[in-house]
């Protein structure tokens, strides 16, 4: 789940329109909708305003945002994790060429940890 998506949830759990959550945070509707649909990250001050309005912590949004990667990355390897969380915010084309490097360096790590198979 994105960080914007995770917003979305806790903002219609607590019954709050954009409009209602955006003034309370003290931004513009239209901005909280583009930050909702993942057009962009907002500023620390800005996230920690949100959670305050949806009477939670940022923590706890960022705990949400990271649901689907696998918790030992998001701890053992917490810039890593933010980076994948934002993934999404590629054009296609980009997210191909990630996943076309991703699978070239775990091509490379299974030929190294063969090479060493064979050495012993």
């Amino acid at each position: 789940m994105t960080l914007g998506k995770a917003i979305g949830k806790l903002r219609n759990e607590k019954g709050l329109t954009q409009a209602q959550l955006a003034a309370a945070v003290g931004i513009h509707r239209q901005h909280l909708h583009r930050l909702e649909k993942g057009d962009f990250q907002p500023r620390q001050q800005t996230l920690e305003k949100i959670a305050l309005a949806l009477d939670t912590t940022t923590d706890n949004l960022m705990a949400l945002a990271t649901i689907g990667i696998p918790a030992v990355l998001t701890h053992e390897e917490p810039e890593l994790s933010e980076l994948l969380s934002q993934v999404h915010l590629l054009k296609s084309d980009q997210k191909a060429a990630l996943a076309t490097f991703l699978r070239a360096l775990l091509t490379c790590r299974q030929m190294e940890q063969l090479m060493l198979g064979k050495a012993s």
